[in-house]
């Protein structure tokens, strides 16, 4: 399995949880549908798929208010799909 289809991995599962996830939450569940890299390797693609437009990491403070509220990279915080990443699935 090359790099692509690893990032589409990721892509995929926050599709279909229509939930924002922390990356350890990400990692868990890519682990059990049989992903082979590691911790560190997924927080890569996140920063990858970030700077594509695919996924957002938004601020969990803010979440729980209801709000969408999207922050740097290092910042710790959750990761949803973007519009771009939902169209590059279809």
């Amino acid at each position: 399995m090359g790099k692509e289809e690893r990032m589409e991995m990721v892509l995929q599962l926050l599709h279909e949880s229509e939930l924002a996830l922390p990356p350890g939450v990400i990692f868990r569940n890519l682990k059990s549908r049989g992903a082979t890299f590691e911790r560190r390797t997924l927080g890569n693609y996140l920063d990858e798929l970030q700077d594509e437009g695919l996924v957002i990491k938004v601020d969990p403070d803010e979440l729980e208010k209801g709000n969408i509220v999207e922050i740097d990279t290092d910042e710790t915080g959750y990761y949803i799909l973007t519009t771009e990443g939902e169209e590059r699935l279809e």
